[in-house]
């Protein structure tokens, strides 16, 4: 365990005050219990919830800024961190008014594939001329350890020369 780091767990906490001043017998006292929680699991999706990407090649989905807070703590790492991608492919006619329209489930008529589970696949590789110019698919990129979990989205549009644009904030003075 690092320095200034406490195992998830209950702690009590006690504090006793002695008052010379008031007579030798003279204190206080009083005890809490301080519950430490692990903290949740970061999921990331480079590039947004909505993506249009250039069809007929490659494309990168990259979650690799995903990760554990509690990754310093031992007892944490002991359970591995693991990773799964999925898929659902919808044919193209599917507009992202659809996928914004309801938040409770997905449109109806996709096709669903698992792509990965393991520890260390935090980018995937999709090749869309797989596809056709104007399909749809809707990924998910979720990250586990032991009972946490954390889920990130992304629906992407693959498009006919597409220009491929990332978006990056670098803090400074202008």
């Amino acid at each position: 365990m690092g320095k200034d780091v406490l195992e998830p767990g209950d702690y009590i906490v006690c504090l006793e005050v002695k008052m010379p001043s008031k007579g030798p017998t003279f204190w206080v006292s009083d005890c809490i219990v301080i519950r430490i929680v692990l903290p949740e699991l970061i999921s990331f999706i480079a590039g947004g919830e909505f993506r249009t990407i250039p069809y007929g090649g490659k494309a990168i989905m990259n979650a690799s800024v995903s990760s554990d807070p509690a990754h310093n703590i031992s007892s944490v790492n002991a359970i591995p961190l693991k990773v799964t991608w999925a898929f659902m492919s919808y044919l193209s006619g599917t507009n992202f008014d659809s996928f914004q329209a309801s938040t409770q489930a997905l449109p109806a008529g996709g096709t669903y594939h698992k792509i990965g589970n393991g520890t260390d696949c935090l980018l995937l590789s999709l090749d869309t001329s797989l596809f056709n110019n104007g399909d749809m698919a809707f990924i998910m990129f979720k990250l586990t350890r032991g009972p946490r979990t954390s889920s990130a989205f992304q629906v992407i549009k693959m498009v006919t020369n597409a220009v491929p644009m990332a978006l990056r904030y670098i803090p400074g003075s202008i």
